[in-house]
């Protein structure tokens, strides 16, 4: 089946679904997440505030980068969403993880920092 027929198979079954099965679903898939992150024993740098996210990933990546493994969101995306798809990026090679989380709605940071499980916090400007 090529991709496309595939995608559309798959918005198919999910249109099918309740919101509270998509709910579950999306539950789900968050755990797995977050259990795949746990078989990663690095530090997970998660970088919040109103401003200044990107900026303070970029500044951290250019002092570890020289000698260490980095795996960081792209920039500008500090959704739950983005930090998910970054962290099923996460192997064996990573050394750290930069993680900008936004806090565009308090329910999305949530789920974002409870998925990345950060072991070192740092917050930038709030306002």
């Amino acid at each position: 089946m090529d991709s496309k027929k595939a995608e559309q198979r798959y918005l198919d079954e999910i249109s099918l679904l309740t919101s509270k099965e998509v709910e579950d679903y999306i539950l789900l898939n968050l755990k797995r997440i977050r259990e795949r992150r746990r078989k990663f024993d690095i530090p997970v740098i998660g970088i919040a505030g109103s401003e200044g996210k990107t900026t303070t990933k970029r500044m951290l990546s250019a002092i570890l980068r020289p000698a260490h493994q980095v795996l960081e969101t792209p920039p500008n995306c500090s959704t739950a969403s983005g930090v998910t798809a970054t962290l099923l990026e996460m192997n064996q090679t990573h050394q750290y993880a930069l993680l900008e989380l936004g806090i565009v709605k308090s329910k999305q940071f949530e789920l974002a920092v409870q998925v990345a499980e950060p072991t070192i916090a740092a917050i930038t400007n709030i306002g």
